[in-house]
C-alpha cells in the first residue's frame, strides 16, 4: 500500500479511536462523579481534563527528550487556544453549552490568572527548570483547591446513607471498579488515537513543507486536542455540559502547569520574543475574551445553584472567528499565506 494510502487509514483509525475513548470516559466519568458524591463538574475539572491532556503530556515530554522543547511549548500555547476557540466553538454552533455560575465566576479567573503567570515565568526567555518548580505547585494548589475549596452550586449531595455500613459498601464498590475501568480504557484508546492522528498529521504538514514551530502550534495542537474535541461533544450530547466545560478549563491549567512544568524540568524551554509578543498574547486574549462571553447578560442576581449560562451559536462563531485570526496570523508570520 502506498505511504500516502496508509497514512490516510491511519488518520481515519485515530478518529474512530478518539470518538470511542472519549464516550467510555464520559461515561465512566459520569457515573464515578454519582457514585462518589462528587460533582460532575469536579470530575471534568480533573480526571477527564488530565486523561484528554494526556496526549499533550506525552509530546512535552518526549519533545524535551529529543532536544525539541520549543515543540512542547508550541503544543501547549496552541492546544491552549484550540480547547477554547476552536472546541468550544464548534460545540456551541452544534448545541448551546451550558456555563453554571460557579465557573464563570471561580474556575475561568483561575486559568485566566495561571495563563499571566505563565506569561511571567517566560518574560526573560526562558522557562527554566526553577519556573518549572514553580508551575508544579501551582497546579497541586489548583488541585488542592477544587477538591477542597468552597462547595460549587449544582455539586451532588453525598447520599450517606449509601457510603455508611458495610451491607451497602460492597455492591458500591462493585460498581465503581466497571466505571473506573470506563475511565482508563477511555483514556488509553484517546491516546493511542491521538498518537496515530498526529503521526499522520504531521507526515502531511511535512508534506506542504511546515515548520516544526508551526506544526507545534497548528497541527500538533489540534491532533492532541481532538481528545478535549471528542470529550466535548459528547458530554454536551449526553446532557452533560459541566464535563465538557470542565474539561477545557482544566485541560488547559493541565497543559500551562503540568506539561510545561514537566518538560522544563527536563530541559530549559525557549520562549522567543516574537511568540512571547504574538501567540502569548493571543492565548491570553482567547482566555480573557472567554469570561465576558459566558457572563449572564443580566448579572447573577442571586441565581447561584439556579439555571445556568449558555454559549449559544453567535459565541461560538466569534470564538471559531478568533481561531481562524490566530491561524491566519501564524502561517503569515511562516510565510505560507
Amino acid at each position: 500500500m502506498p505511504e500516502t494510502a496508509t497514512q490516510i487509514l491511519l488518520f481515519a483509525l485515530g478518529i474512530v479511536g478518539l470518538y470511542y475513548g472519549a464516550e467510555w470516559l464520559v461515561r465512566g466519568a459520569g457515573r464515578l462523579a454519582q457514585r462518589w458524591g462528587v460533582s460532575a463538574l469536579t470530575i471534568g475539572l480533573t480526571v477527564v481534563a488530565f486523561g484528554t491532556s494526556a496526549p499533550e503530556l506525552a509530546v512535552g515530554v518526549f519533545a524535551a527528550l529529543d532536544d525539541q522543547p520549543a515543540l512542547a511549548l508550541g503544543n501547549v500555547v496552541g492546544s491552549n487556544v484550540v480547547n477554547i476557540a476552536l472546541i468550544l466553538g464548534i460545540t456551541a454552533l452544534l448545541l448551546p453549552v451550558e456555563v453554571g455560575a460557579g465557573v464563570i465566576r471561580r474556575e475561568i479567573p483561575v486559568m485566566i490568572l495561571i495563563t499571566f503567570a505563565t506569561a511571567l515565568f517566560a518574560l526573560n526567555g526562558t522557562i527554566s527548570a526553577l519556573d518549572g518548580v514553580g508551575l508544579l505547585i501551582l497546579f497541586a494548589a489548583y488541585f488542592w483547591v477544587v477538591f477542597h475549596g468552597p462547595p460549587r452550586a449544582g455539586d451532588v449531595e453525598r447520599d450517606y446513607e449509601h457510603v455508611v455500613g458495610s451491607a451497602a459498601a460492597a455492591p458500591r464498590a462493585a460498581r465503581v471498579l466497571p466505571n473506573l475501568t470506563f475511565v482508563g480504557l477511555g483514556i488509553a484508546v484517546m491516546v493511542l488515537g491521538a498518537k496515530i492522528l498526529v503521526g499522520a498529521s504531521i507526515y502531511f504538514a511535512r508534506r506542504l513543507g511546515l515548520s516544526e514551530m508551526v506544526i507545534g502550534l497548528t497541527i500538533v495542537a489540534i491532533g492532541t486536542s481532538l481528545p478535549e474535541l471528542a470529550t466535548a461533544l459528547v458530554a454536551v450530547w449526553r446532557k452533560k455540559s459541566e464535563i465538557a466545560v470542565g474539561n477545557i478549563v482544566g485541560s488547559n491549567v493541565f497543559n500551562l502547569c503540568a506539561i510545561l512544568g514537566v518538560t522544563a524540568l527536563i530541559a530549559p524551554i525557549p520562549v522567543s520574543r516574537s511568540v512571547l509578543s504574538v501567540e502569548f498574547v493571543q492565548m491570553t486574549a482567547v482566555s480573557v475574551v472567554l469570561l465576558p462571553l459566558a457572563w449572564p447578560k443580566g448579572g447573577f442576581q442571586g441565581l447561584e445553584g439556579g439555571p445556568a449560562y449558555r454559549l449559544h451559536r453567535s459565541e461560538g462563531l466569534l470564538l471559531l472567528g478568533l481561531y481562524v485570526l490566530f491561524a491566519l496570523t501564524i502561517f503569515v508570520r511562516a510565510g505560507k499565506i
